[in-house]
């Protein structure tokens, strides 16, 4: 059975799963500084005098491609340590573009303090992963998924134009400022801004601008060949003691975790980030508001990679590559004719830069209902972690130590609902639970966390 340079890539999404965005937390009383990923300005509504997150674990997997439909369901396979197998995967309708993410996120430690009732800092630590596939035809994945092995493909003139393939690995400290700026009667306004120095541990991409290949029979019953004719793109990766070429799954990555990552030893890249925010609150009362909404754009800036990187521009043409094994980068590369002589070596890569819309409707003394709309904006073709575009509706309930939410969500084409719990320091929650108890999942999402919460503010 042969492989090309995709399979092992492909196969890594549609089998795995490892959300950041966390809905069922943190529109609520108890989000603290997981609300300042998605709005700096949210600091100054902040409840609480100081809020201490000790640590914040979330995964998130979605495509628009497969759907999982073993015989258990997900969360069965995954407590009883069994691998999911290509065969386990389905088709879903559709001739699209497919697309889907895998998604890591640890953050902690991580303070923040109310200097005043009107204003707060926070000082937080993060490393977050990403291996994402934007734009690949639904006939290049059924090649991936068959391996290359199924007849229905063989002897056909194929093409590909627009497909990409970016692993990331960031480690970043950040230093968030949020003020109360107005206030009128019962309206207020709060603004606030996150500075993020951003370590790049590692990055790969693989960029393809035109391809036109075919699979034919390799002379063993049900195994195919695949023959490139002509690919033209753009192929960049970072290298680092101990991590190796290239990665096709960031939790190998992670799990080489150093603290040193955060100022920037050893990493191959660095860089700046920003967000900005702002919050409008209605407040019949001084106590609580009965409507808060927000506006905040976030992960804005991009991290260069100087040492240890290879970049490279292929365009060829008029010759046949074959490819015939499970391929790593050093049987890539003389395939492609990419030598050091066309190494540009440096290149850059973009935070996923994302608009973040929030409204939170409080219904009564502990029942609220929120929205979310997030929506990428990231240019297509860029070499970029990416933030997917979602829509949510949130209802919650919130007592005094603990609380209990629903987030209804739209993501790549899918409906999910998911359940949040928080009881006390700890939280725990899916935004897609249902796929974890069924067997017709088309992705995973959980998070948990533990967090201190100070004595609550007087409100100004």
């Amino acid at each position: 059975m042969r492989k090309h340079l995709l399979l092992p890539l492909l196969l890594a999404l549609l089998q795995s799963g490892h959300s950041q965005n966390l809905l069922g937390l943190t529109t609520s009383s108890f989000a603290g500084t997981n609300a300042l990923v998605l709005n700096p300005a949210l600091g100054a509504a902040n409840p609480h005098q100081f809020y201490v997150n000790l640590a914040t674990a979330s995964g998130h997997m979605n495509n628009n491609f497969g759907q999982y439909g073993g015989a258990n369901s997900l969360l069965n396979t995954v407590l009883r340590g069994k691998s999911i197998s290509p065969n386990d995967i389905s088709e879903l309708p559709g001739n699209g573009l497919k697309s889907g993410d895998l998604l890591a996120d640890l953050r902690g430690p991580a303070v923040m303090l109310a200097l005043k009732n009107k204003n707060s800092i926070a000082i937080s630590t993060r490393v977050r992963s990403g291996f994402q596939l934007r734009d690949a035809s639904k006939t290049l994945i059924g090649l991936v998924r068959a391996k290359l092995d199924d007849p229905a493909f063989y002897n056909q003139a194929l093409r590909d134009d627009a497909f990409s393939v970016n692993s990331n690995v960031l480690a970043e400290i950040g230093v968030s400022y949020s003020q109360v700026v107005y206030e009128q009667d019962q309206h207020f306004l709060s603004v606030g801004g996150t500075l993020k120095r951003v370590s790049g541990v590692f990055s790969a991409h693989f960029k393809n601008t035109g391809m036109n290949y075919r699979v034919e029979p390799a002379g063993q019953p049900d195994e195919g060949l695949l023959f490139i004719s002509q690919i033209s793109g753009e192929l960049g990766y970072t290298t680092a003691e101990g991590i190796g070429k290239f990665s096709v799954d960031p939790s190998q990555i992670l799990s080489k975790f150093k603290p040193s990552w955060f100022w920037g030893q050893g990493t191959p890249g660095a860089g700046w980030g920003f967000d900005l925010g702002a919050v409008y609150e209605f407040r019949p009362t001084a106590e609580h508001y009965k409507l808060r909404v927000g506006v905040a754009v976030t992960d804005i800036g991009a991290v260069n990679y100087k040492t240890n990187t290879n970049k490279f521009f292929f365009d060829t043409k008029g010759r046949e590559i074959d490819f015939e094994h499970t391929l790593e980068l050093p049987t890539v590369e003389p395939k492609l004719n990419l030598t050091n002589a066309n190494n540009v070596g440096q290149f850059r890569s973009m935070l996923p830069t994302a608009l973040n819309l929030t409204a939170d409707l409080r219904l009564s003394d502990d029942f609220y209902v929120s929205a979310t709309y997030i929506q990428n904006l990231v240019a297509a073709g860029a070499v970029a972690m990416r933030q997917p575009s979602l829509l949510a509706i949130v209802p919650r309930f919130e007592g005094k130590g603990s609380g209990i939410a629903v987030p209804i969500n739209y993501i790549n084409g899918a409906l999910r609902a998911g359940i949040a719990v928080c009881f006390g320091p700890v939280f725990l929650g899916s935004d897609n639970v249902l796929d974890f108890v069924n067997n017709k999942a088309r992705g995973a999402d959980i998070y948990a966390g533990l967090a201190v919460m100070g004595l609550r503010k007087k409100k100004p």
